[in-house]
This record gives C-alpha cells, sequence and structure tokens, in this order.
C-alpha cells in the first residue's frame, strides 16, 4: 500500500490534491530567531530542513507560503480558503482553493485566520503525499492532508466476514450478505450496496498492520479504520478493534487491483480479515 497526498482521503475517489502521514509532530517546534524574517516568520529553509523528520519515510517536495481564511465547518469539519502569500511583505494573493479538514486531520486547537507553510512529502511514488500546514511563526502543525492516487483500498487476498463464514474479497457482489456492526456496537448482517476494484500501479504500496492477538491486514493508507481514523494514522502500540498494534510497515503490492465493499445500514463497517474496518465507497 502506498501513502500518497490528497484533498480527500478515498481508497475509490479519484483525487488531485493530498496528503496522508503515520507519525506526526503535536508539539511546537523551537526556531532560532536568527532564522526568522524580521515579522517572525520563518523561513522557507528551515520549514523544509524541518519537515525531513516529520515521517521516517518521504522526501520533501517543496514548500509553500500560504494564508488560511478560517471559513465555518462543513458536516462539522473546520474549512478554510487558502491564499497565496509573501512572507517578506505579508500580502495576500490570489485564492488557492477551499479546504475541509477531518476531525484527525485538524491538529491545533484554534479555528482562526494565519499565515502557514506547507510542506509536501511524496511518500511513495507517483502520487501517494501528504502535506503539512505549519504555523508560519511558531512551527506548530496546523493540519497534515493526505492524498493517494485514485482508488486504493484492501488487498485482494482479504477475507470478509459473512453469515456464511469468510469470503474472499474478490468473490463478494451487490446483494449478498456480510456482517456489520452498528452506531451502538451490534453486530447484525447486511446487503452489501456496493463493491469496488480498482487498477493499482505497479509501484502501488500497502500498509501492513499485526495485532498483537494474531489478527492481520493489507490495507491502504488513506483506508478508514472503524474509529474515524486512517491506517496511515496507525502505529506500533495503538489499538486497533480493541488490540494493540504489534507492527505495521509499508509493503510493495503485488497483486493488479485493489477491493472495498459498502454494506447496508448505518456506519459501512465490515470485518475483513476479523479487523472491523470503515468503507470508503458511498
Amino acid at each position: 500500500m502506498k501513502y500518497a497526498y490528497v484533498y480527500i482521503a478515498s481508497c475509490i475517489a479519484i483525487v488531485t490534491v493530498g496528503t496522508f502521514v503515520m507519525y506526526y509532530f503535536t508539539t511546537y517546534q523551537s526556531y532560532n530567531t536568527s532564522t526568522k524574517f524580521g515579522n517572525g516568520f520563518i523561513t522557507k529553509e528551515d520549514v523544509i530542513n524541518e519537515g525531513k523528520s516529520f515521517t521516517p519515510y518521504g522526501d520533501s517536495i517543496g514548500s509553500d507560503f500560504e494564508f488560511l481564511k478560517y471559513n465555518g465547518t462543513r458536516d462539522g469539519n473546520p474549512q478554510f480558503i487558502a491564499y497565496h502569500a509573501d512572507p517578506s511583505s505579508e500580502e495576500i494573493g490570489s485564492k488557492i482553493g477551499v479546504i475541509t479538514f477531518r476531525s484527525h486531520e485538524y491538529l491545533s486547537g484554534g479555528l482562526v485566520d494565519r499565515f502557514v507553510w506547507t510542506v509536501g512529502k511524496l511518500v511513495a511514488p507517483p502520487c501517494n503525499s501528504v502535506i503539512y500546514y505549519l504555523d508560519a511563526k511558531s512551527g506548530e502543525i496546523v493540519a497534515k492532508f493526505y492524498s493517494s492516487c485514485p482508488g486504493y483500498c484492501l488487498s485482494g487476498n482479504t477475507s470478509i466476514e459473512t453469515p456464511n463464514g469468510q469470503i474472499n474479497i474478490k468473490e463478494l457482489k451487490a446483494g449478498m450478505i456480510v456482517w456489520t456492526s452498528d452506531g451502538h456496537g451490534n453486530k447484525q448482517s447486511a446487503i452489501i450496496l456496493k463493491t469496488g476494484e480498482k487498477l493499482a500501479p505497479l509501484t502501488h504500496m500497502m500498509v501492513h498492520v499485526v495485532l498483537d492477538d494474531g489478527r492481520e491486514l493489507f490495507a491502504s493508507l488513506s483506508h478508514p479504520t472503524a474509529d474515524n481514523r486512517l491506517f496511515e494514522d496507525l502505529s506500533k502500540g495503538d489499538i486497533l478493534d480493541n488490540s494493540h498494534v504489534k507492527s505495521i510497515e509499508l509493503v510493495p503490492y503485488d497483486e493488479n487491483y485493489t477491493y472495498d465493499v459498502l454494506p447496508s445500514g448505518s456506519t459501512g463497517f465490515y470485518w475483513a480479515n476479523g479487523i472491523l474496518v470503515g468503507s470508503t465507497l458511498q
């Protein structure tokens, strides 16, 4: 499974801009004042150098100075309008676009207008990457935005739990029955509303996660867990589906397609190799 940069981390959606990260800072970085602009902004060179420590993999692919203007919320998630800006004059330029950060992507406690540096990390060529938004003065990582190549979900060797036993995900069709979990954690049967199959490039990578209880899964970084995270967010020692993550690594994918299903019900959850996960299909 690969790590990529996106505006919308969706296994099956085609994305144009992006990001994602397995490890990220939640504290403020300390910078020498001699490396700042007269107005207190950190320099681009320092931001790029600092970006090299954000993840244990990937290369910095550039940095831009922008202004984020808070634009309220969309579906409960903070939304900002991004503008080009100049760190010397503080002049705000042309509009870049509107960004809606999901709850796990917006890391700052304040929903305020601010100047930021962006740092792009290409973690798995050709298009898997993550963009970090750093407060231009404090160095705080305000947000991260994951993007992946279009349409990456679960591996073709994944078994899905159904009332008729385990069935390979490649054999599932719309109308078949699988187990799902409702919003209260109750296990119940559900009809498959949709299945997804996407061609994976030769360079595609997968996250291989192994739990303490022996369960394991190969999933894309942008695939959702059942607790509102992405597989990109997991680290060793984290809890996933009531078990600790024993190991997690990025590995090459040797099949031609990746797969996903969407069960009926309020959550879209299903059990993949015994691990409760979400769906990217809508």
